[in-house]
């Protein structure tokens, strides 16, 4: 057992100092005597009180390094490490082969600013959530969609084939799917088929005016829509029941008609058939008489 935890202690001893050397190495990159090292944090090596308390202020004393003009100079400081730092005090790198939608932590290599001074390493490792950009812009995703989204074209440049070319040959959906993707990018909620974030959400953390003008906008355009798509709909159920009762009253007016005509042509055959009684009834008269007068004389 105790060979094991000599073998795990040199490792770590041997993994600690290969980590401080390459800490140093970044840490010294960029320093040189053309600079003035006294303004980067890089380029000193600072001494803060040993019992000093978290969070307190303290005065340091700092030395620029030996690739810079050497020189001392006293400095106040926060009494913390680095990797203690608030996240508006260090940038951190951004790794490619994670996924943004994924809740899992990668570690990523994170630089204090060379305004902030802290103890120990000012490069460290912290555990973020996966943040990364393929190149696609937020606002041209969105310019896209409101003036070519009725063509797919918004879903093209985000790398959404598949359902690009439905929007593509369904013309935006008849417009509802148009309206609809206008509102999802607006908000944040399309993004680049490979899971990355938009190149302005990459840069800075948000727009929250924006994205709410945005969004205002697009749900003012969808409120007319739909006010529109309702007057539309009601025109068109007053048309259809306009034309249905016209038909109604066409068909009693022609039921009248048929009537009356039956009517009509009723009275005309019973006129007919009485005046041919009356004929017949008359010839018989007029027979009955002549017979008559001859058997008088």
């Amino acid at each position: 057992m105790k060979g094991l935890r000599l073998v795990f202690l040199t490792l770590f001893l041997v993994q600690t100092l290969a980590d401080k050397a390459f800490y140093r190495k970044i840490q010294l990159s960029k320093c040189n005597r053309g600079l003035d090292c006294g303004r980067y944090g890089d380029c000193m090596d600072c001494t803060f009180p040993k019992n000093c308390i978290f969070g307190t202020n303290v005065r340091i004393n700092c030395t620029t390094v030996p690739q810079c003009l050497r020189y001392s100079m006293s400095r106040v400081a926060r009494c913390r490490f680095c990797w203690q730092l608030e996240p508006s005090e260090y940038s951190c790198t951004h790794t490619s082969n994670c996924s943004t939608t994924s809740a899992e932590l990668v570690p990523v290599l994170c630089s204090a600013h060379q305004d902030v001074l802290c103890m120990g390493n000012r490069h460290f490792y912290k555990k973020t959530r996966c943040n990364w950009t393929s190149g696609h812009s937020w606002a041209k995703a969105l310019f896209l969609s409101i003036t070519l989204g009725g063509f797919g074209v918004d879903r093209f440049y985000l790398g959404l084939w598949k359902s690009g070319i439905g929007k593509l040959f369904s013309f935006g959906g008849l417009g509802i799917w148009t309206i609809i993707d206008i509102i999802l990018i607006a908000v944040g909620y399309i993004r680049p088929s490979d899971g990355s974030h938009y190149v302005s959400t990459y840069r800075t953390p948000q727009f929250p005016g924006l994205i709410a003008v945005g969004t205002s906008v697009c749900a003012v355009a969808t409120l007319a829509c739909l006010l529109a798509v309702c007057l539309i709909v009601q025109d068109i159920s007053s048309f259809h029941a306009r034309i249905h009762n016209e038909l109604d009253s066409f068909k009693t007016h022609s039921d009248e008609a048929w009537n009356e005509m039956q009517s009509v042509t009723r009275a005309s055959a019973f006129a007919q058939t009485m005046a041919r009684f009356t004929r017949q009834a008359y010839d018989a008269g007029g027979a009955s008489g002549g017979a008559g007068g001859s058997d008088r004389s």
